[in-house]
């Protein structure tokens, strides 16, 4: 078993909060995130590691990511998930993973630069059994009347001048809306236009369900690689 520590980034600049009265002053959350939070990587098992909430499985292709069903106040889904004080009034899930640690999984797992990914929601019902289904399943395409096309890209989000993690600091995760700032988006056509996603009713469990969100890598296709490395 070993730890390792992780800054966000040795450029970030230190939390600090003073209050000028006794009283505590209200939380500036973009100030709060901007502290990059520890990230001990514990070796649990051969390929299998633990980052925080978060698990990343080598030998299986996953990163796992525990959260809940959500109950979005906002009539159009925007996000396939957010961590906790993120935009939830317009997400799906709540993550309880730092997104740093997230990405720091997802890494681990050999993903750079914008690779496709799949996404699956399992969760325990109540006959007993896990119930596992992909994620895009839950999204309804209103312009297409039938539930979102799988497209789910890694992008890892972004840094700033100041080189702060933006999904720290957004607690952006899965965006079905264009975000640069989430860690994972999509590539289908019209994704940016207001109301195109909302609820698919049918296939969501109940609010407050404890929930698993899994990242699984996408194998590259047969070939694909070798026809990249021929010269015409």
């Amino acid at each position: 078993m070993f730890f390792m520590a992780f800054p966000l980034s040795p450029s970030s600049p230190s939390f600090s909060m003073e209050a000028e009265t006794k009283k505590e002053p209200p939380l500036d959350l973009f100030e709060h995130f901007e502290k990059a939070p520890s990230a001990n990587i514990e070796n649990i098992a051969r390929g299998v590691y633990q980052i925080g909430k978060v698990r990343v499985d080598q030998v299986a292709g996953t990163v796992i990511v525990t959260g809940i069903m959500n109950a979005p106040t906002w009539m159009d889904i925007e996000f396939l998930a957010v961590a906790e004080q993120g935009k939830d009034h317009e997400s799906l899930l709540i993550v309880e993973a730092e997104p740093f640690h997230i990405n720091l999984a997802c890494i681990l797992l050999g993903l750079t630069g914008r690779v496709p990914v799949s996404l699956w929601i399992e969760w325990k019902t109540e006959a007993g059994p896990l119930k596992r289904v992909p994620a895009e399943a839950m999204i309804w395409d209103r312009e297409k009347n039938s539930p979102m096309k799988r497209s789910w890209v890694y992008t890892g989000s972004r840094f700033d001048d100041e080189g702060r993690f933006l999904s720290q600091l957004s607690r952006s995760v899965v965006a079905t809306y264009p975000d640069p700032d989430a860690l994972i988006d999509h590539r289908l056509k019209g994704g940016g236009e207001f109301h195109r996603y909302g609820l698919n009713e049918k296939a969501l469990p109940p609010q407050g369900t404890p929930v698993s969100l899994i990242i699984e890598r996408v194998p590259p296709e047969k070939g694909k690689e070798g026809k990249r490395g021929k010269r015409p």
